[in-house]
This record gives C-alpha cells, structure tokens and sequence, in this order.
C-alpha cells in the first residue's frame, strides 16, 4: 500500500479534492505522527461517519495541537479532519491546504461540511451538522497526548 502511495507521487498521479487535501501525503505522515506522539482518544463513535463540526475552545492553543487532533482523527476513524484557520498565502498557504487546512471564512466551511467532511474550528458556527466539542490535553513538548470527543445534545 504504502508502495502504490510512493509509485503515484513519483509518476505524479496522485489526486487532490476540490479544497487541495493530498490524501495520499496524509498517508505518507500519518505514521510520523505515531512515533512523536502517544495518543489516546476518547468518544471517536461521534466522529464515526457523516459530516460535524468539531470545536476546539482550548484558550492558549500549542501549535502541535491542530496536528495532534488531525493525526488523533485520523487513527481513529481513517478519516481526516479539515482545520480553519490556514493563512491564504502562497507558499504557506497551498502546502497547508494538502494537510487538510482550509481558510477560516463560513463559506469554506459550509461547502466542506455540506461533502461530509469532519471541520475542526475555534468557534461555533451556525451550520446544520452535528457539532462535536473536543478537549486535547497535553503539552507542547510533551508526548502524551488525550482527546475527548463528545456530541452535543
């Protein structure tokens, strides 16, 4: 698997979705994430399938912790998480975007929501899906990682 993921970025034939998410470089990582970080999960059935709005209200937010949430998601369910609040410059922007970033404006967030996408934002949002409130627990430097996923109402 992880040979046909190589062969298809060698001879460039691999795909991106209509917002720039490089599934096949998500795959590529993924296992990064597993040697640098321990985590543990909690309550991923509510991500489980279907389109949500996952909210992050943590006030200082450790710039590991939108990777954290994303690699948690997508050991979890196989699935990968859209994170608001990518800068829309080049070259920032554009390799954010393959990782799964979209830029934090409501249109962007509908339109990813309305595919059946899990969006991971810093404030609610009035959109039609469940809404899916996220607590990480760790440290910047630290391994050990913990996130609870728990739906509202």
């Amino acid at each position: 698997m992880i040979t046909d993921v190589v062969r298809r970025r060698l001879d460039g034939t691999f795909d991106l979705d209509p917002w720039g998410l490089d599934v096949d470089l998500l795959e590529l990582l993924s296992p990064v994430a597993g040697v640098r970080w321990s985590i543990s999960v909690d309550g991923e059935d509510a991500i489980a399938d279907g389109p949500a709005l996952l909210v992050a209200r943590r006030r200082l937010v450790a710039p590991t912790e939108a990777v954290v949430l994303a690699a948690a998601v997508l050991q979890s369910t196989g699935r990968p998480l859209r994170v608001l609040g990518i800068p829309d410059v080049a070259p920032i922007g554009p390799f954010l975007r393959r990782l799964g970033g979209a830029v934090d404006h409501p249109l962007e967030a509908r339109a990813l929501l309305r595919a059946g996408h899990l969006v991971l934002a810093r404030r609610d949002l009035d959109v039609p899906v469940p809404i899916v409130d996220v607590r990480a627990s760790g440290w910047e430097l630290g391994r050990r990682w913990r996130i609870t996923f728990r739906r509202r109402g």
